[in-house]
């Protein structure tokens, strides 16, 4: 099982764990001896840590190794990857823009918890197709100011331009989020912005909250 977690760095420690213990049940019919994960979970991190790039310690040191910037058949997968004062990079791979440029209404949405190490948010982009809502682009910002916003909706624009792709939002949905809707509306100056009823609907029970 070390071995693995060093050679398949695509597969989570605990997937690899799992495959390993059906396997080990399907020879012996029992898994008694079989430590516990948690009890080798230290280890095997460590062993997969071994081949790992070092975690960086700031937004500088960040430097995305070439065998991840595309995916297995060649096609691109990292499209944009500013440095800083505004490290903003941004994941897309071919299909999934040209399947963006087909949809009238986008959705955007963040989080902060899932937000990569020395990144402030996790933010996406997702569309409405006749089969529901689907993401399509996955960003990591290093913040939410609107000239972070701008390079975020220009760089997409821009990229999508130069490989002849069209995106032509008739309205994206956001949450209350001015920098953001701000933005939005520079680039593409046609499209409108709508917003999520949960966020207006929580904005208002803050406020009532404030006033007592």
């Amino acid at each position: 099982m070390y071995t693995e977690t060093k050679n398949d760095l695509l597969t989570p420690v605990t997937e690899i764990y799992q495959q390993n213990l059906v396997q080990y049940k399907r020879k012996k019919e029992t898994t008694e001896d079989v430590p516990i994960f948690n009890s080798i979970r230290s280890t095997a991190c460590r062993r997969r840590s071994s081949v790992l790039p070092p975690i960086p310690k700031t937004l500088e040191d960040i430097v995305i190794p070439d065998n991840l910037k595309f995916l297995e058949n060649g096609d691109p997968f990292l499209i944009f990857d500013n440095a800083v004062p505004n490290p903003l990079i941004i994941l897309c791979f071919p299909e999934a823009l040209i399947a963006l440029s087909k949809c009238f209404y986008w959705l955007a949405d963040r989080t902060f918890r899932s937000a990569p190490q020395k990144f402030v948010q996790s933010y996406s982009i997702h569309g409405r197709t006749e089969w529901g809502i689907h993401p399509f682009i996955h960003i990591a910002m290093s913040g939410h100011k609107q000239e972070q916003y701008e390079l975020l909706f220009q760089d997409l624009f821009d990229y999508a331009k130069k490989n002849d792709i069209k995106l032509q939002p008739i309205s994206i949905m956001l949450d209350f989020e001015q920098a953001a809707s701000n933005a939005f509306l520079s680039t593409f100056k046609q499209s409108s912005v709508l917003y999520y009823h949960f966020h207006y609907c929580r904005s208002i029970w803050c406020k009532i909250q404030k006033l007592g």
